[in-house]
């Protein structure tokens, strides 16, 4: 986060975490606007938050397994999911179930937590900062 000043006088602080390698994302945020420089780190904890990392499955569910839908899970529900290949396992919520009628049978589509954010999502996110600063 770098605020107020100019050059070697301009304030910069550091907000997050101490990952290191592959697991330390770095941005970097003008906010000069902000007058207050206590303001700095909710500014950058929300900024955080914003670009924080989305773990997301889209599978399609087996309708002969042991778990049928609708009697022993439906959307909403909070599931363990496991991918053997991936070697991820985590506790997360159903977001969306998709259901598709074939001639060549049933079948279900299945979010597992957050969906990916669309380009749509993305450009209404930016143009929300963008009108703050118009608007200023």
């Amino acid at each position: 986060m770098a605020g107020q000043g100019e050059g070697a006088n301009r304030e910069i602080i550091t907000v997050g975490s101490d990952d290191t390698g592959l697991d330390k994302h770095i941005i970097f945020v003008d906010a000069r606007d902000l007058e207050n420089s206590d303001d700095l780190p909710r500014k950058g904890e929300a900024k955080l938050n914003e670009h924080k990392r989305v773990l997301t499955f889209q599978s399609e569910i087996l309708p002969e397994g042991p778990f049928k839908y609708e009697k022993d899970w439906k959307l909403g529900d909070i599931v363990t999911v496991k991918n053997k290949d991936w070697g991820v396992t985590m506790d997360t919520r159903i977001t969306e179930v998709t259901e598709i009628y074939e001639a060549g049978g049933f079948k279900l589509n299945v979010t597992f937590g957050e969906s990916l954010p669309t380009l749509m999502d993305k450009i209404q996110r930016e143009l929300k900062g963008f009108n703050n600063v118009v608007t200023r």
